[in-house]
């Protein structure tokens, strides 16, 4: 079993909590221990209302998710392979952290 597997199972058993393990938070999470980087400012919000907030005043999500994943020293790719992370615009849910399986997306939700 790799660090993916061991992400998922956990994901799996553990419920989606705002601001500790929703999408994003689960991805950032798997992202520090992948690296063994941590970032110098944690991301804080209680619930979709300060998520989103906190998104507006970091320049959308977009923005915020590449800046994080930069100071991690990810780099962005156009083929994703197993165990990276994107931001996906999931039909339904709108954009969405999640963790590449190789051949295609998953996130905490």
């Amino acid at each position: 079993m790799d660090f993916v597997d061991q992400t998922l199972r956990n994901w799996a058993t553990t419920p989606f909590t705002w601001g500790a393990t929703d999408c994003a938070m689960s991805v950032l999470a798997y992202a520090e221990v992948a690296t063994g980087l941590k970032v110098k400012v944690r991301p804080t919000h209680k619930g979709p209302k300060t998520a989103k907030l906190l998104l507006a005043l970091n320049g959308g999500f977009s923005r915020y998710a590449s800046a994080i994943v930069k100071e991690l020293g990810l780099e962005q790719t156009t083929e994703p392979a197993r165990g990276d992370v994107g931001l996906i615009d999931v039909p339904g849910q709108g954009l969405t952290m999640c963790l590449s399986l190789g051949r295609g997306w998953i996130a905490k939700g």
